[in-house]
């Protein structure tokens, strides 16, 4: 992986004042192989905290201390950690072993006053639903363009139970890793 990402990052023309990488992965040691003089800012969403904590409560594995070591020496060498939370920011001094000058805490934050839920009827969320997804839409299949993946009325149907109303809807706007 390491290798992987030096022969992309060795694209760049020049070395880059700054980098800012999400994660403690092996994208770090890349980085600080190509350019000793670049800034590092490493923005830690938890996920390799959890993982920390899990190595550390699990017996026997066989890498586990090995990928362990691999972050902490990413984090050390990191100018600047990023957490999500004061949580998040209490975990990464005590399980990463930084000094606490080294880290801050930049909330993911929602404007509450936009994102809040509207007051909508059935049918006017059944027709955004059809707009999106059948006559308007902007998803798009790999190496296709926006409104390459198209959906029909039928497909539409299990927006609805039986009765007609609007069924529940569940949407996750990120990244599954």
């Amino acid at each position: 992986q390491v290798s992987a990402w030096r022969d992309l990052f060795s694209l760049e023309e020049g070395e880059p004042d700054i980098v800012h990488l999400n994660h403690l992965t092996p994208m770090h040691s890349a980085a600080f192989d190509l350019w000793s003089g670049t800034s590092v800012v490493t923005h830690i969403h938890g996920t390799e905290l959890k993982m920390i904590e899990t190595i550390r409560a699990t017996s026997g594995l066989t890498f586990g201390d090995w990928w362990t070591d691999q972050m902490r020496a990413s984090a050390d060498r990191s100018d600047l950690l990023i957490t999500i939370s004061p949580h998040d920011r209490d975990l990464a001094l005590e399980l990463l072993s930084v000094p606490e000058s080294k880290v801050v805490t930049i909330p993911n934050g929602v404007d509450v006053g936009i994102f809040r839920p509207l007051e909508m009827s059935d049918d006017d969320r059944t027709a955004h639903w059809k707009r999106w997804l059948v006559t308007e839409p902007q998803g798009w299949a790999p190496n296709g363009s926006p409104g390459s993946i198209r959906y029909s009325d039928e497909d539409l149907a299990p927006f609805r139970n039986p009765d007609g109303s609007l069924a529940p809807i569940l949407i996750f706007v990120g990244r599954f890793t």
